[in-house]
C-alpha cells in the first residue's frame, strides 16, 4: 500500500497516536480492495476535494459539489448554536468524510474541547487521508482530538476515552453528524454510541468505586509511605520476568478447588500468581504462590490473617487494604497508578509502564504476566460466573452466598465453556469483555489457557483441563524466588532519607494548604455578596479572580494536595453537579462559580481535618526502628 507524501504523513500520525495503526489499515486494505475501488474522489465546483461512494443502484455523495466550503462553515455554524456547544464540551462527530465539515467544526468550536471523529467507513477514510491533511485538524483542536476509524484502531477507544474524558465532562457530551452520515451509516453510527453509553457508564461506577472507598483508599495511601521507602516497583518485577515462559493466574471462582493439586505440580514450571480471595484455600492445601495480589481498599482482614501469607511477596496498588503490607516480611511490589504516590516517585526519577489493568485484581494479575511477555498465560479459578450456584470456592469468606440468594434483575445468562448456559452478574459480564478485548486486540503472540474447567467462556482462550496444561507448557524449571530476592530497592538510601524528610513535613504542608482554602473560602463570599448587588464591580471582581487563581496554584503546586483532592471526592462530586446549573445572567454565573468554590474550599478544609491524624500515625510508624 503505497501512495503520495500526504498519505504517508498522515499514516505516520496517526501510527504514532495508535500504535499499529498502519499495520491494521495495511491488512485491511490487503483483504478488502474490492471494498477500496467503491469510493471515488472528485473536484467541486470551488475547487475542493470531494469524495462519494458507487454503489449497484448509483452514487451517494458525501459533500457537496457546489460552494462546498460555504456549505461546511454553514453547517458548523448551525451545530455550535442549535446545540449550545460551550467551553469544556466533549463533541463526538460521526463522520471524517473529506474532512470540510470537521474543518469548519473544529475552527469553530470554544477552547478546551476535546472532540473525537468516529469514521465508520474505513474505505471511505483511506481515500481521504491521501487529500486532507490531519495534522492541520489537529492543530486546529490544540491537539485536543482523536479519530477513529471503524475497523482499524478501535480497540484504543476505551483507553482513551478513560483516560480523557472525566465523571464531569461525560455530563458535557454532545453527538453531531456530518451531513447524510447517519442515513448511510445509520447501523454504525447506532452501535458506536451504544459503546459510548457503555463507557460512561463505566466512568460513573469508577468515580462512585473512588467516592465509595475515597476514606479508606487515602488512609491505606498514606499508611503504605513508611513501607514504600523499602519497597519495589512492579515495573522491576516485570521486567525481570522471563518471557515466553508459562504462567498460572489463580483468581478464586467456584471452579478452583477442581484442580487444586495440579497446582502443585507447576512450582518452579510456572510463576504462579494469585490473587488474594484465593490465598485461603492456597495456603489450606500448602500451595505457595510466587507472588499474589492484592488491589482492593477495604478487603476482609480474615484473607490476610494466616502468618504465612506475609512471608510470601505481594503485589499491591498504592490504596489497597493496609493489613496487607502492615505484617509483610517478604518484598512489596506496587503498581503504580495516578496519585500521590505515582508523582512523588516519577519526581525521583523512577521509571514506570502504563500496567493497562482492569478494576479487579484478577485483572491486576494478567496485566503483570501479559506485560512481561510471559506466555502461555493460564488462567486457573477464573469462573466469571457462578458455577454449581457458587459465587467463589467454597470456605473462601465466611456466611459466603449462594447465587440464587443475589438479586436476580442483576443477573444475566451467558454462554460457559461447555456450550450451555450459566449465570453471571453484571459486573463480571464487563470483566469477560475486558478479558477478551485485551486478548483480541493487545496480546499477539501471547497464548491465553482457560484451565479453569468451569464458568463463561472467554471468546480468544484456549480451554483446557490444568492437567493437559501443566503436561504440555511446564516443563522447564525456573527459579523465581532466587529472580525476586536479587531485585534492588525502588529508592536508594540517599533518595530514603529525602523521602523521610518530605514525609516529616507533611503536617505543615498540609495546615498550609488548609490556610490557603480558607482564605479562598472568604474571597468567594465576597464574590456571592457582589452577586447580590444591584451594578457588579467587574474591577472587584477581576482581583478577587486573580487572587484565587493564586490560591488554587499554590494548592495545586503542593503533591500532597492529591491526598486531600482524593479524600475530598464526594464534595467535589457535588460541585460539578452544581456547575451544571444554567444560568441566566452575568450575576447568577458569579454566584454559582462562587458557591461552587465555596464548597469545594470547605471540601479542602474537611480533608486536611480528617487525614491529618491518619499522616501522624504514619509519621510514629516513621520512627520506628522496624521500619
Amino acid at each position: 500500500m503505497e501512495y503520495g507524501e500526504l498519505f504517508e504523513k498522515n499514516m505516520d500520525l496517526l501510527n504514532a497516536n495508535y500504535h499499529e495503526f498502519r499495520e491494521k489499515a495495511e491488512d485491511l486494505w490487503n483483504q478488502h480492495s474490492d471494498m477500496i475501488e467503491k469510493i471515488h474522489d472528485f473536484e467541486t465546483y470551488d475547487g475542493q476535494y470531494g469524495i462519494y461512494i458507487q454503489e449497484k443502484d448509483g452514487i451517494i455523495q458525501l459533500n457537496s459539489q457546489y460552494e462546498a466550503v460555504d456549505y461546511a462553515n454553514e453547517w458548523a455554524e448551525n451545530v455550535i448554536e442549535k446545540e449550545h456547544l460551550q467551553r469544556g464540551y466533549v463533541v463526538i462527530v460521526f463522520g471524517l468524510g473529506n474532512g470540510s465539515y470537521v474543518k469548519a467544526l473544529l475552527e469553530k468550536l470554544p477552547e478546551e474541547t476535546y472532540t473525537l471523529i468516529y469514521e465508520p467507513s474505513p474505505w471511505v477514510f483511506l481515500n481521504a487521508i491521501q487529500h486532507i491533511d490531519l495534522q492541520e485538524l489537529m492543530e486546529l483542536a490544540e491537539y485536543r482530538a482523536d479519530i477513529f476509524v471503524e475497523g482499524i484502531n478501535m480497540m484504543w477507544l476505551r483507553e482513551l476515552w478513560m483516560t480523557k474524558v472525566s465523571i464531569h465532562t461525560a455530563q458535557m457530551i454532545q453527538m453531531v453528524s456530518i451531513p447524510v452520515y447517519q442515513r448511510i451509516f445509520h447501523k454504525q453510527c447506532q452501535t458506536f454510541t451504544e459503546r459510548i453509553c457503555e463507557l460512561n457508564k463505566l466512568i460513573e461506577v469508577n468515580w462512585n468505586t473512588l467516592v465509595r472507598f475515597a476514606r479508606s483508599q487515602t488512609e491505606n495511601q498514606i499508611a503504605l509511605l513508611p513501607y514504600l521507602l523499602k519497597s519495589y516497583s512492579l515495573f522491576q518485577l516485570q521486567e525481570k520476568l522471563p518471557q515466553n515462559y508459562p504462567a498460572i493466574i489463580v483468581a478464586a471462582g467456584p471452579s478452583l478447588k477442581k484442580n487444586m493439586q495440579e497446582i502443585k505440580r507447576a512450582k518452579n514450571k510456572a510463576f504462579i500468581i494469585a490473587v488474594d480471595t484465593a490465598m485461603k484455600t492456597l495456603m489450606a492445601e500448602g500451595i505457595i504462590p510466587d507472588i499474589y495480589v492484592t488491589v482492593d481498599p477495604e478487603k476482609p482482614i480474615e484473607l490476610f490473617e494466616d502468618p504465612r501469607i506475609h512471608k510470601i511477596p505481594v503485589c499491591l496498588v498504592p490504596f489497597s487494604v493496609k493489613e496487607a503490607f502492615e505484617k509483610q516480611e517478604n518484598k512489596i511490589f506496587v503498581a503504580m497508578e495516578n496519585g500521590y504516590i505515582h508523582q512523588l516517585c516519577l519526581r525521583y526519577g523512577k521509571r514506570f509502564k502504563q500496567l493497562k489493568a482492569g478494576g479487579t485484581v484478577a485483572q491486576v494479575a494478567f496485566s503483570l504476566a501479559t506485560n512481561s511477555g510471559m506466555s502461555p498465560v493460564i488462567l486457573v479459578g477464573q469462573d466469571l460466573a457462578y458455577t454449581d450456584d457458587e459465587t467463589h470456592a467454597a470456605g473462601i469468606y465466611k456466611n459466603q452466598k449462594k447465587a440464587h440468594e443475589m438479586d436476580e434483575s442483576k443477573l444475566v445468562w451467558v454462554e460457559d465453556i461447555h456450550g450451555q448456559k450459566i449465570r453471571t452478574e453484571k459486573p463480571l459480564l464487563q470483566y469477560k469483555k475486558w478479558y477478551e478485548d485485551r486478548i483480541k486486540f493487545h496480546l499477539e503472540g501471547i497464548r491465553v489457557i482457560d484451565a479453569t474447567e468451569g464458568g463463561a467462556k472467554i471468546e480468544g482462550t484456549e480451554i483446557m483441563r490444568l492437567q493437559e496444561a501443566i503436561d504440555e507448557f511446564c516443563n522447564r524449571e525456573y527459579d523465581f524466588t532466587k529472580l525476586i530476592t536479587e531485585i534492588e530497592h525502588l529508592f536508594t538510601q540517599e533518595e530514603q532519607q529525602q523521602l523521610m524528610a518530605e514525609f516529616m513535613a507533611m503536617p505543615q504542608v498540609l495546615q498550609e494548604i488548609q490556610q490557603k482554602s480558607c482564605e479562598g473560602k472568604e474571597l468567594y463570599k465576597e464574590l456571592i455578596e457582589a452577586s447580590e448587588k444591584e451594578t457588579i464591580n467587574v474591577e472587584m471582581v477581576q482581583q478577587h479572580s486573580e487572587a484565587l487563581s493564586a490560591i488554587t496554584e499554590s494548592i495545586e503546586s503542593r503533591l500532597e494536595n492529591l491526598l486531600v483532592q482524593q479524600y475530598a471526592g464526594e464534595a467535589s462530586r457535588k460541585a460539578l453537579w452544581n456547575l451544571e446549573k444554567e444560568e441566566d445572567t452575568a450575576k447568577d454565573d458569579l454566584k454559582n462559580v462562587a458557591n461552587r468554590g465555596i464548597i469545594m474550599m470547605e471540601a479542602i478544609q474537611e480533608s486536611v481535618s480528617k487525614i491529618m491524624p491518619d499522616v501522624e500515625t504514619m509519621l510514629d510508624k516513621l520512627s520506628e526502628k522496624s521500619i
